[in-house]
């Protein structure tokens, strides 16, 4: 019997990061584009059995350092758009894998 053991996160060049979770926000990591809409349409479901919502013009897709932008998706009569780089608390996270800090004084 073989044992596998994986790491539980995102790998974003040579760095692996474990603690995607925000304050009030979520990362959801999927292995293909096609999975983008089904995944989005879970996670709205169960959020909504909890009382939450998601907000629609907040969410984003993107593709980290593994291939071209996608395309916008439909998901529940909302478009999801693409990225090429988000900002979080002064960091920006680009498509090519690199990373940009800001500090704000």
């Amino acid at each position: 019997m073989e044992h596998v053991s994986r790491k539980v996160g995102i790998q974003v060049s040579q760095h692996t990061f474990t603690d995607i979770d925000y304050a009030d926000d979520v990362a959801l990591l999927v292995n293909k584009e096609e999975s983008f809409h089904t995944t989005l349409v879970s996670m709205n479901e169960k959020a909504s059995k909890f009382g939450l919502r998601v907000s629609w013009t907040k969410t984003k897709i993107q593709n980290l350092d593994s291939g071209p932008t996608p395309s916008p998706i439909i998901v529940d009569g909302n478009t999801v758009d693409p990225v090429e780089e988000f900002r979080y608390l002064g960091s920006i996270q680009p498509s090519n894998g690199l990373h940009y800090g800001a500090c704000q004084s």
